[in-house]
């Protein structure tokens, strides 16, 4: 719902004007995704309008819970060899990690997460395996919990891999290095 932001996330302009969400949907495929789909849930209208032009899935249960949007999003692609997902708020992770992340996959890994320092980063590989208990689990079920006991964790060179930024003051604290400037 974007509630602490103030407007949806999604749609915030970087310095080149274009809606974060399509922005993170480039670097992507920058990345090496064939296709990117957009999981869009509260304020669908104002992203319908605001993301033109992109792949859009929509989630109306999304106030059930982000496992139901990742749901919607594994529903929509069921037989994809894999989904590598980057939340719209992950926006200091760098499209070399998400490259890195990709080469560093294979079919059989359940998940594959990146990791700088320690820390777990944000965005995950999720292989067949994993879509799968996704898809079981209950729409507030917490993504993490449900991966973690059999995820695998690829060390990178990249301290913004686990970056969550969610108010306007953490956009402020991060527009330089990412691009993203105020509305």
């Amino acid at each position: 719902a974007s509630s602490r932001m103030g407007r949806p996330k999604a749609l915030v302009a970087t310095v080149d004007g274009r809606p974060l969400a399509i922005w993170q949907a480039d670097r992507l495929r920058a990345a090496g995704c064939g296709e990117v789909l957009i999981v869009i849930g509260c304020h669908a209208a104002d992203l319908r309008a605001g993301l033109a032009g992109e792949t859009l899935v929509e989630q109306i249960a999304w106030a059930r819970g982000r496992a139901g949007s990742l749901q919607a999003g594994l529903r929509a692609r069921p037989d994809a060899a894999g989904w590598l997902v980057l939340p719209v708020d992950n926006v200091g992770i760098r499209t070399a990690t998400l490259r890195a992340l990709l080469a560093a996959v294979q079919a059989a890994d359940f998940a594959v997460r990146p990791c700088c320092g320690g820390e777990a980063g944000r965005a995950v590989w999720l292989g067949p395996a994993a879509a799968q208990v996704l898809a079981a689990a209950a729409p507030d079920a917490r993504v993490d919990d449900q991966l973690r006991p059999r995820e695998r964790r690829l060390a990178v060179d990249g301290p913004g891999v686990n970056s969550n930024v969610n108010t306007p003051a953490e956009w402020a604290a991060v527009r330089s290095a990412t691009g993203v400037r105020d509305w």
